[in-house]
């Protein structure tokens, strides 16, 4: 994303709990933050410190495979709004005008950016599966929030290639992105571990390119870093 498809000024931020071998700019996630996908709700806290006229946030396992993501990412968007996708393209969630915060937009002087955070206390997270379901509450009945319109699809083994030739691919569940390419390498095994290796995603008929480190992520079923970067 941030070689290949952003050509204006901006700042690429990766938050994690484990920054380890993660090859961006990363802000590690404080021990206080929420777990899991509550995480997320870190991001609209003064804390965070995201600054700027625009934050465009995706999940870490997003597939990206249209041309040139910045035509979207800098899409003129309704003052003190929050971009969300919509349940209705995504097979697994299975209901329709829902939320998906797979991937938000969001001004950081937004009015609610400090309620999203703030409010969110152990009664919240005893009573309410997901954060998804949170935001519903929180904006369902505003006008505070929007729907990208933008190519978004989520994973499925039943898709042709070329569903995803112009594409912002999410994988809420399983497979993962790294899983596929573990299914390629199981099935192709002289793929060699020279400086710089093509890899082709099985299903999404596009090329890659990963260094000698970055193939041994996916070889070994151990190594986690893949889970936390795409």
């Amino acid at each position: 994303l941030q070689r290949f498809f952003l050509h204006d000024d901006f700042s690429f931020i990766c938050f994690t709990d484990n920054s380890e071998n993660v090859r961006a700019p990363c802000r590690k996630l404080p021990s206080h933050a929420p777990k899991g996908w509550w995480a997320k709700a870190f991001l609209f806290s003064a804390e965070a410190n995201l600054q700027g006229t625009r934050v465009c946030y995706f999940d870490l396992d997003t597939i990206i495979t249209v041309s040139d993501i910045a035509q979207y990412i800098y899409q003129e968007q309704p003052y003190q709004t929050l971009g969300l996708c919509r349940t209705c393209s995504i097979q697994n969630e299975s209901r329709s005008h829902g939320f998906n915060s797979s991937i938000m937009t969001w001004t950081p002087d937004s009015h609610f950016c400090d309620i999203i955070f703030s409010s969110l206390t152990s009664q919240v997270h005893n009573e309410i599966y997901k954060f998804d379901h949170w935001l519903e509450m929180l904006f369902w009945s505003s006008k505070s929030y929007f729907f990208l319109p933008w190519p978004i699809l989520d994973y499925r083994p039943n898709r042709s290639a070329s569903d995803y030739s112009h594409a912002i691919v999410l994988f809420p569940l399983y497979p993962k992105p790294h899983h596929l390419l573990l299914q390629y390498d199981e099935k192709h095994q002289n793929i060699s571990s020279s400086s710089l290796v093509t890899l082709r995603f099985l299903i999404f008929d596009h090329w890659i390119s990963l260094d000698a480190a970055q193939v041994e992520d996916v070889r070994n079923p151990e190594n986690k870093i893949l889970d936390r970067v795409s």
